[in-house]
């Protein structure tokens, strides 16, 4: 009995021993994973400590102009986004340069850039940026041209009504519809029936909200469109410009079974408005003759 006790109490404190021995790596790691964590923190400074100088990097003090000479591409695409944004006249020229950059992002970017600045000394580099290699390019400078609002782009600008690419051509109508002439006016209504219907529902919408009364006859034409948005657009032009000359083709649009139910409520619309407008017209006309009657009549009494 006596023995067997004295095993127990051996046992345990065997045990003890063998925790404290297991444990003890534990601790070791723990104090010198602390330790570290100290070390690393970095002390407070006061006064001028900054975010840079405590990674160790260094701060880049050129201004957005001078990156635009950088040797990285991404460098001189960002500082051509800034100035874009900050509108800044001093940058004008070094982004004029960039417009011949051989990274087709930074010629795209100082494009942009140009049209947000508004400074017309581009405009020379921009018309000629429309014969870029590249379509973004091109989209590009064509609504910078659109913001800056130069007679001398309108030539470049119509050029592009040319181009095969739909986007182009929706773009130079865009841009040109800037430029509030009669010219321009032609222009617009000779592509209410351009060949992509893109273009065609661009050019029915700039004729609706510069109410271009000579569009009639192409309008006209366009409510038997394979497209029916095409339609749709131009029926509301068609109401928007309230020729009366439209009551027939858009009354016999109306008998048409197949027709989008869209189109025929715009249809159904329209004529009752261009016809409410033409009473309306009708009567101010007869009370304008009435009144020249009237004052006819007393300047003779006046005479006699």
């Amino acid at each position: 009995m006596e023995n067997q006790k004295l095993y127990s109490y051996f046992k345990v404190k065997n045990c003890k021993w063998f925790l404290l021995v297991a444990l003890l790596p534990c601790y070791l790691i723990i104090s010198l994973y602390a330790e570290n964590a100290a070390k690393a923190t970095p002390k407070q400074e006061t006064g001028k400590s900054t975010g840079a100088k405590e990674s160790g990097k260094k701060v880049d003090k050129r201004t957005n102009i001078q990156k635009l000479k950088d040797k990285s591409w991404i460098v001189r695409r960002n500082a051509a986004i800034t100035l874009g944004s900050s509108k800044d006249k001093k940058a004008v020229m070094p982004l004029i340069e960039l417009l011949k950059d051989d990274n087709i992002e930074v010629r795209r970017c100082a494009a942009v850039a140009l049209g947000d600045i508004g400074d017309k000394r581009a405009v020379p580099h921009l018309v000629k940026a429309l014969k870029d290699s590249d379509g973004g390019m091109i989209i590009d400078s064509a609504n910078s041209l659109g913001k800056l609002k130069s007679p001398e782009s309108i030539k470049g600008l119509k050029s592009l009504l040319s181009d095969g690419r739909p986007v182009v051509r929706i773009t130079a109508l865009r841009a040109l519809a800037s430029f509030d002439t009669p010219e321009i006016d032609k222009i617009i209504v000779g592509r209410i029936n351009d060949e992509a219907e893109g273009v065609r529902i661009t050019a029915v919408k700039y004729a609706s909200s510069r109410k271009i009364e000579s569009s009639v006859p192409n309008l006209i034409k366009n409510l038997s469109d394979v497209n029916s948005t095409v339609r749709l657009e131009s029926v509301k032009a068609l109401s928007e410009l309230s020729d009366e000359s439209a009551i027939e083709p858009l009354e016999k649009m109306l008998e048409s079974e197949n027709e989008n139910p869209e189109v025929l409520v715009a249809a159904k619309q329209a004529v009752l408005k261009i016809k409410s407008d033409a009473k309306m017209k009708k009567r101010m006309k007869e009370e304008k003759k009435e009144e020249k009657n009237i004052k006819k009549k007393t300047e003779d009494k006046k005479e006699e």
